[in-house]
Parts: C-alpha cells; structure tokens; sequence
C-alpha cells in the first residue's frame, strides 16, 4: 500500500504534537514482513519502504519488531525500534502512518507545508 510516513520519536524520546510540524514526511510503498534478524537472531516483523518516487527509501530506515499500536479510518500507528549502525545502539520508535492515493504520490512534498497538519505556514 502508499502511505505517508513521519516518525514520531527521536533517539527513543517520543515527539510531541507541536514538534510533528517540523518532522520530515516519507511518501512510498510500505511493507510489513517477517524477515531474518542477524542481531537478533530470530524472525521478527520489519516495516520497509520498498519504493518512492521522489526520496530516497534508505532515509526512513527500517522498523524493526513492527507493531500496529493504533488503527484508526485515517491512520494507523507502528511501533517497535531502529537501530543507529554507527553506535550499534536500538531506539525505541513510531510511525504514523497515512494511506495516500496514487496521484499524492505522484506529487512532491511541498516545503510550505506544516507536516501533519496540512495548513500552509505563514
């Protein structure tokens, strides 16, 4: 399916509402699948953006024990944790995540846009 992807913590600590305005937004085709895990040494879930159109799909990363926390008729809520490869450390993160159509994922991520809220900056 096409969604749009913001994450909602940053180095483990949960973003608040009003910090969503300034979070980067993903917009592609995301997947959820049982995947070996080397570290972990075990199949777990990993949520992946497999494709997008005008981003690079390295950037948002993996999720990795991916759960669904919350699903409402808008969105849906993902939790589990990434990994930062420079430090080998796990941080505890969420996705929000919102179906899009195929033609909003044709069109790029306007800049004036507050992220999550759809309101152009003044």
């Amino acid at each position: 399916m096409l969604f749009e992807v913001m994450k909602l913590c940053q180095e483990g600590r949960r973003l608040h509402r009003g910090w969503w305005g300034g979070q980067r937004l993903y917009r592609g085709q995301v997947v959820i699948e049982d995947r070996m895990d080397a570290h972990a040494h075990r199949v777990i879930p990993h949520a992946i953006m497999v494709h997008s159109k005008h981003q690079d799909v390295a950037e948002l990363g993996v999720l990795y024990d991916a759960r669904i926390v919350k699903l409402t008729a808008d969105d849906m809520i993902l939790s589990g944790f990434e990994r930062a490869d420079f430090d080998m450390r796990e941080y505890r993160q969420a996705w929000r995540m919102r179906p899009i159509t195929r033609e909003e994922m044709e069109t790029p991520i306007p800049a004036d846009v507050v992220r999550g809220r759809g309101k152009k900056v003044d």
